[in-house]
């Protein structure tokens, strides 16, 4: 979920968002390239989540399924 999702996500703030302006360099191709990876992003997290199992990564509630 971090690698899949949170991390994608996180660049695209980090690389074009105005919340980082001052960074010593955006890129934002690079967030845009991020953000067109998303939709398939999210559809390979609904396939784990439909999949019937109970939790995202093992058998016991983890980080992961927060």
């Amino acid at each position: 979920m971090y690698q899949e999702i949170f991390l994608p996500s996180g660049m695209m703030v980090r690389y074009e968002g105005p919340l980082f302006a001052d960074a010593p360099e955006q890129v934002p191709a690079f967030a845009e390239a991020q953000r067109r990876a998303m939709p398939e992003k999210w559809r390979w997290m609904d396939h784990e989540l439909t999949v019937g199992r109970r939790f995202i990564a093992g058998d016991d509630f983890s980080f992961a399924d927060i």
